[in-house]
């Protein structure tokens, strides 16, 4: 008896998948096997808890429990199995309505969550009660719920009863499972009625049909009633194939008289098409003008049809109780069984009604029927209607009691007047509701060429609200023939020329015949020549005035666009200049355009974030006393890090574009970069591969000595991708978000392309920092996959230290070798552990450590063969050098060690090249070994 703790219901959140039984049958023998289901380690029991998520955070002061019962484990192909999942449907429906839209249940100045219990009752009125109890223990529930079938909620209301609960049933139409409270109130609700209201709304329907008829309305085509009046003529032939009740003939008397109960008969079920066309000759001979039909099966209805066609014989109308609006009956009439059409049914609910607004819902059923498709996929029935309509009653006498107890609750129910999309509730003494259920009309398939073919196919509603009259009498079978067969691809009756007669010939309009008016009758020749001639003249005036106007169209439709594209333009300039005064102008020209204010709001936005997620910092503001003096302002040190300046510039109440709204997500907390001046912050041009571990100095010292010695940069114009700037650190940083690995990779390779350019910053040669960061490490290899140009850049000092090893000979150069080649991807670091699982995650799964480190390994060696390839011509005299030396793309300048390799392109053949005896002979003796490595 141990319970479900609530804190452990309200964390649980999500709702669980739904509790699936996948059928499989061998040899004559079924199994099941149960998916989205709890299964109780004692008892083997099922269960299935329906909850939800809050989208807003945890906002609610508790949560009310309901206890229930379902058929968890009955096939999906039975009618119990699939009507138990749409009460299931029905309320994760309005749990996940009630929660992430109205906000809970309002008690006492506080929001409460709803969540439901169910256990599975193995489709056996046996096991209801103790399916009942196991849940109500479980959650300690405040309130019950039933499952489906009247018969599975007689001993489950009994329970409910004896446990002191409410119990609400939308699958439960018996009058004795409400009535055995005897003289106590009631306390077990049920939202389908009686179940003779749905023979008599047939009844009184005819009754109703029958008056209009005689009061003057206008008869259907091919259909008229007796001499003597639709109304007095009304004579009731009563089958069934199945037990349906024995009080309906006792009620067609009370209706019709005595009298005009004319046939009461039951066949078997087994009962083929003979005894149908016997039951038929008997309705003609005794003059039945009503036949009301009950059936469990859809075949006995199709029979009795099959020989009311080949008999020739048309009622007034075919009552088809149970049937007619059964999904097999349904399909069947969609597919082109139009004998089918013209039967009346009934149905406790119209999903396609639109007036009425549930009180506590705020819905109508047309908005609930599409709410419901789009969540589930199929169409809903009356029995999710119902149980969103009672679990709404619920929750509304909840917040009417303004408390849950249960004996408050229960009051308000039993007092319950209101209105809800499904019905009118209020309850009888015993608390069944109390409505009549709706009569619907099967209507006449649709079309070939009908659109709405593969749409569900709606009956008419045509008592007590009719959306379309009925047809009432039926038209006769020939005439119901033509209607359907004498029709073109549009279904136009006729091909739209004439109208089928009585007698179910198609009576053609002037200048057509044929057996549906399909041929036109020939006019005379010269007349018809004339028409021809006339038809051709104006044919081509109005080709050609088509024409013309085509190419004045097209002409201004182009002027239109370069006008849209520079206007564009102009927005695009001024975003990134930050002019509001421009922005504004671009907007007014985009909205004489014909652009709509919403349209050109929704432009603004897009191009704010792209240019957020491509804009680089300056070099000129890294560079900057501005920048510097911040630094240091901030942390308090004369040479911070990066890292040292992280939590100065991101985390605390004075935190930089803390407050400032991020154009990539339209949330609180900015990048850096969106904060600057616009000439500060522009698209970037070049990608900068470096740590946080750096001190501001070195980077300031790095980046001064590659821009000021390449005669093609300048920092105002030079812009660059630099993480610590560029990234929402409130994202990463303060609230954590995490992205997957493929994600990170995807968005670093589609930068890079975008960038096009990558600058490594090394802080020294001997032993980098550089070569431990498995950031900076997967950065060159993602460089090298794509085979982006890479500059590697070192601080004055350290280029000096690499220049003087150079010099040393052999041995410096060889101890260069080994200080850039110390490269173990596997064991790099990174500042946040989950970043460094994440990139060694992605090196595991496309590559392995080995290859990663074979490769970085070599593009060091070929930017140091390069570097000291470059420092050799430098000292070297001019003249000696031959041209294509000069122009090589290793060779950025001689006074500087910033110097460029080009992934996957270049050979180091042409920097070998030299005229021996040359200076550089010993240097390419040592190079050679550098080749020999690659």
């Amino acid at each position: 008896s141990q319970k479900i703790p609530q804190l452990w219901v309200a964390l649980l959140g999500v709702m669980p998948s739904e509790c699936q039984v996948n059928d499989s049958c061998a040899d004559g023998v079924c199994s099941s096997r149960f998916v989205g289901c709890s299964q109780d380690v004692n008892t083997g029991l099922l269960t299935q808890l329906l909850s939800t998520v809050d989208p807003r955070g945890l906002r609610f002061a508790g949560q009310i429990m309901l206890a229930g019962h379902s058929s968890l484990s009955a096939l999906q192909s039975e009618s119990s199995g699939q009507k138990s999942k749409y009460l299931r449907h029905a309320s994760q429906s309005f749990m996940e309505w009630l929660v992430q839209e109205r906000g809970g249940i309002r008690v006492g100045g506080k929001n409460y969550s709803l969540s439901m219990l169910l256990a599975d009752d193995l489709g056996a009125a046996s096991e209801t009660a103790s399916a009942l109890a196991y849940s109500a223990t479980r959650t300690d529930a405040n309130f019950a719920v039933g499952g489906y079938g009247s018969s599975l909620n007689v001993h489950s209301a009994e329970e409910s009863r004896n446990r002191g609960l409410l119990m609400l049933t939308a699958g439960a139409s018996r009058s004795s499972i409400f009535e055995a409270t005897g003289s106590s109130p009631a306390s077990v609700f049920g939202f389908l009625p009686q179940g003779h209201s749905y023979d008599e709304a047939l009844f009184q329907g005819i009754i109703d049909f029958a008056s209009k008829m005689d009061g003057g309305q206008a008869m259907p085509r091919g259909a008229a009633c007796r001499p003597e009046g639709c109304l007095t003529s009304l004579r009731v032939a009563y089958v069934q194939s199945t037990e349906c009740g024995d009080y309906i003939p006792a009620l067609a008397e009370q209706y019709f008289g005595q009298e005009n109960l004319v046939m009461s008969e039951t066949l078997p079920e087994e009962a083929g098409e003979q005894a149908y066309a016997n039951a038929v000759e008997q309705f003609k001979a005794l003059g039945a003008t009503v036949v009301f039909f009950c059936s469990k099966a859809f075949e006995p209805l199709q029979h009795l049809l099959s020989a009311m066609e080949s008999l020739d014989y048309t009622p007034y109308a075919l009552l088809g109780k149970g049937q007619a609006v059964s999904d097999t009956y349904r399909s069947k009439v969609q597919l082109g069984w139009w004998q089918g059409s013209y039967v009346l049914d009934t149905n406790l609910w119209d999903s396609t009604a639109n007036h009425v607004h549930g009180e506590f819902s705020g819905m109508t059923s047309a908005e609930f029927a599409e709410r419901f498709r789009q969540r589930w996929g199929y169409q809903p029935s009356y029995l999710c209607a119902a149980q969103f309509a009672a679990l709404s009653t619920l929750a509304g006498a909840i917040e009417s009691a303004d408390s849950l107890d249960a004996n408050a609750v229960t009051e308000k129910m039993r007092m319950m007047n209101a209105t809800e999309f499904y019905a009118k509730i209020n309850f009888d003494a015993y608390g069944q509701i109390a409505f009549m259920p709706n009569v619907e009309q099967v209507p006449l398939p649709f079309h070939a060429n009908d659109p709405r073919t593969l749409e569900f196919f709606n009956y008419a509603t045509v008592w007590p609200r009719a959306d379309r009259q009925v047809a009432f009498p039926m038209p006769v079978w020939a005439f119901r023939r033509c209607v359907a067969q004498q029709v073109d691809s549009d279904g136009r009756e006729c091909y739209g020329h004439g109208l089928c007669s009585v007698e179910g010939v198609c009576e053609c309009d002037n200048e057509w015949t044929g057996k549906s008016c399909e041929i036109r009758v020939a006019p005379d020749t010269a007349l018809m020549i004339a028409i021809t001639i006339l038809v051709v003249v104006v044919l081509v005036m109005c080709l050609g005035i088509a024409w013309l106007r085509w190419q004045y169209l097209k002409r201004r439709r182009k002027k239109h666009e370069k006008a849209c594209d520079a206007a564009m333009a102009d927005l695009e300039a001024a975003l990134w200049a930050q002019d509001q005064h421009q922005t504004t102008l671009a907007e007014d020209k985009l909205g004489s355009l014909g652009y709509s204010h919403d349209q050109i709001s929704a432009e603004v936005s897009s191009r704010r974030k792209h240019q957020s997620e491509e804009a680089g910092v300056s070099a000129e503001y890294i560079l900057s006393h501005e920048f510097t003096k911040l630094a240091r302002a901030r942390t308090g040190k004369e040479d911070p890090t990066f890292y040292d300046m992280k939590d100065a510039f991101f985390f605390g109440p004075d935190s930089i574009g803390r407050d400032a709204v991020c154009p990539r997500d339209n949330e609180k907390g900015c990048a850096l970069v969106d904060i600057l001046h616009a000439k500060h912050r522009q698209r970037c041009t070049h990608f900068l591969s470096w740590t946080w571990g750096y001190k501001l100095s070195m980077v300031q010292d790095a980046l001064n000595v590659w821009i000021s010695n390449d005669e093609h940069l300048d920092a105002r114009d030079t812009f660059l991708f630099m993480c610590f700037f560029v990234n929402n650190q409130y994202r990463i940083l303060v609230e954590g978000q995490q992205v997957s690995p493929k994600e990170l990779q995807i968005t670093f390779e589609k930068s890079l392309t975008r960038i096009g350019r990558v600058i490594a910053l090394l802080d020294t040669w001997d032993n980098p920092r550089y070569l431990t960061r498995i950031w900076t490490i997967f950065e060159q290899l993602v460089a090298i996959k794509l085979e982006i140009p890479v500059t590697m850049v070192l601080p004055e000092a350290a280029g000096k230290g690499l220049v003087g090893k150079f010099e040393e000979g052999k041995e410096g150069i060889l101890q260069v070798m080994e200080a850039l080649t110390k490269v173990d991807s596997q064991s790099a670091e990174a500042h946040i552990p989950a970043d460094a699982e994440a990139v060694k995650s992605l090196i595991q799964e496309q590559f392995s450590y080995i290859h990663v480190d074979r490769q970085i390994v070599h593009f060091m060696l070929r930017w140091m063969a390069g570097t000291f390839e470059a420092h050799m011509r430098s000292i070297m005299t001019p003249v000696t050098m031959q041209p294509e030396v000069l122009a090589s793309p290793l060779l950025r300048s001689h006074s500087n060690l910033s110097y460029t390799v080009l992934n996957g392109t270049e050979s180091l053949d042409l920097l070998f090249a030299s005229a021996p005896g040359s200076p550089a002979d010993g240097a390419a003796h040592i190079l050679q070994k550098i080749k020999v490595a690659l």
